[in-house]
């Protein structure tokens, strides 16, 4: 295959096969069509996750389960595209929307920009494919930038780049990646575009003084025909920074002073059209002397060029487009109490149940994503005939009548204290806040038997039986039976006697 300036050459010497499809070189197509070889390049990839997630669609997996899988079989054969790749907004979408629909079967249940936090915060540790892309292309400006580093593919983005004054220079820049005055390839677009959308930007001063620390070249509010520039020429004879181009007093060198500094007298017109292109304010621009030493900006955080790692960078972006569950706010103005710390409550499930099931069911919860009557009867076609209570059939089936205010449930609770309290050395029964959400200021044991309270409620709510204390006792014990031959497994039989060690006494 030609390349370069030889690209559209017809010569197929020594007796070799020139191809003009695109050829597959360690997994990824190179043609001269770009959208053609970009098509290739995804189209597969993107067939082969459909079919893997379609597999195991038909598991029943929490939503934990689901997007270890996502992790496990689907980001991870995107990695090495999305490295190689430059891969389109819409390419990206629609693998977005497979991971998606695999993870809620259907609509989206929470938003995006939630379940995408850590679990402590109320998210779900569900990757983004677009913090991905963005975390590969800023590892790859560390690298590029990393001297320590040698290999020949430096070479091709040198060249690339030194109409532009080099990475190094670049970087330290104010750029606008459409503003350039020499064409780059479509990664190496990306690549930069990502810079400049996570670099600090410093607002331009409201007073008409030159900012001094301005760096002229690549610079987005110095233009000339539409686009920032880059003079060798002056570089060379140490033009740098806008307080060069100005005397002490504010007036603007002249031809002959630029001149003596060893700028050519063929560069006048240059000299005139950069003086001209020269704004009254500017945007400041932070002096480094080494690019590495460069902050990146992700909301309050800040991560040095040199740490840039994929890791590193795509736990700060999602930290910056993380949003707090907007329940939150609703279970404060319902139970009309003041939580300081959500995390204590995400973490609960966590602290007193190795379930996952469980664990799940108590994030539905607190996210009121658990199916009631009341989501039933909007479906369509509707599920239920009416919105009503599965037991008393008298109001609504919301979150809070199913669990706190049923009449049924409401003896459940009355003999779950009348029989455990006391032992369990709970000192009321327990309010309504406190069966929703969990109550970080009691021991694990009494969370995690108002959990299963909850599920086994939820359970008899789908058999569509009242729910009986007496069976309770039996779905608990059998729960204790199941952890107790799991800890006996693991060699784990001290950490279960310490928190099943006062259940055992109840049922003496």
């Amino acid at each position: 295959m030609w390349l370069g300036k030889l690209r559209k050459s017809k010569q197929k010497p020594w007796e070799l096969k020139w191809p003009k499809e695109p050829i597959k070189i360690v997994g990824i197509y190179v043609s001269y069509d770009y959208v053609k070889a970009n098509n290739l390049n995804t189209a597969r990839p993107i067939e082969n996750l459909k079919t893997c997630l379609k597999f195991w669609k038909t598991r029943d997996l929490t939503l934990a389960g689901r997007i270890q899988i996502i992790k496990t079989l689907g980001i991870s054969r995107m990695q090495y595209l999305l490295s190689m790749v430059d891969v389109s907004k819409a390419k990206l979408r629609e693998i977005n929307k497979i991971l998606y629909d695999f993870l809620w079967r259907g609509l989206d249940r929470i938003a995006r920009h939630t379940s995408i936090g850590c679990k402590m915060k109320g998210g779900l540790n569900m990757p983004d494919i677009f913090t991905v892309n963005k975390a590969i292309r800023i590892d790859w400006i560390r690298r590029y930038c990393d001297q320590s580093i040698k290999h020949p593919w430096k070479l091709f983005l040198d060249k690339m780049l030194k109409p532009l004054g080099g990475i190094h220079l670049l970087l330290k820049c104010n750029f606008n990646i459409d503003k350039l005055q020499h064409k780059i390839t479509g990664f190496l677009h990306t690549m930069l575009k990502t810079w400049t959308d996570i670099k600090i930007e410093i607002p331009p001063t409201k007073t008409n003084k030159i900012v001094n620390e301005s760096i002229i070249w690549n610079n987005k509010n110095i233009t000339v025909a539409g686009k920032s520039v880059y003079y060798p020429e002056f570089v060379n004879a140490g033009l740098m920074y806008v307080k060069q181009m100005y005397k002490d007093n504010g007036q603007k060198q002249t031809w002959n002073y630029i001149q003596n500094k060893g700028v050519p007298s063929s560069s006048i017109l240059r000299w005139f059209g950069l003086v001209n292109a020269i704004p009254k304010v500017q945007i400041v621009n932070t002096q480094v002397n080494h690019v590495e030493d460069i902050n990146l900006i992700f909301g309050d955080e800040s991560l040095k060029l040199r740490d840039c790692t994929t890791r590193n960078v795509y736990h700060k972006m999602i930290n910056s487009i993380f949003i707090r569950p907007r329940t939150e706010i609703y279970f404060i103005h319902l139970f009309e109490i003041n939580i300081d710390c959500w995390e204590e409550f995400y973490q609960l499930p966590v602290k007193c149940t190795i379930d996952s099931k469980l664990r799940d069911f108590q994030f539905k919860i607190l996210h009121k994503i658990l199916v009631t009557n009341i989501n039933l009867v909007k479906m369509k076609p509707p599920r239920v005939e009416n919105a009503l209570c599965t037991f008393c059939q008298k109001e609504d089936e919301t979150l809070v009548h199913l669990f706190c205010e049923c009449s049924y449930v409401k003896f459940f609770w009355e003999n779950f204290f009348m029989l455990w309290g006391n032992k369990l050395k709970m000192q009321h029964r327990p309010k309504q806040w406190q069966i929703i959400l969990g109550d970080p200021e009691v021991s694990c044991l009494v969370n995690f038997l108002i959990l299963l309270g909850k599920r086994f409620v939820y359970i008899s709510k789908c058999k569509q039986n009242k729910p009986d204390f007496i069976d309770f006792k039996r779905y608990v014990q059998s729960i204790q039976n199941i952890e107790l031959a799991i800890a006996d497994r693991k060699n784990k039989l001290a950490a279960h006697n310490k928190k099943w060690g006062n259940f055992l006494k109840l049922t003496t």
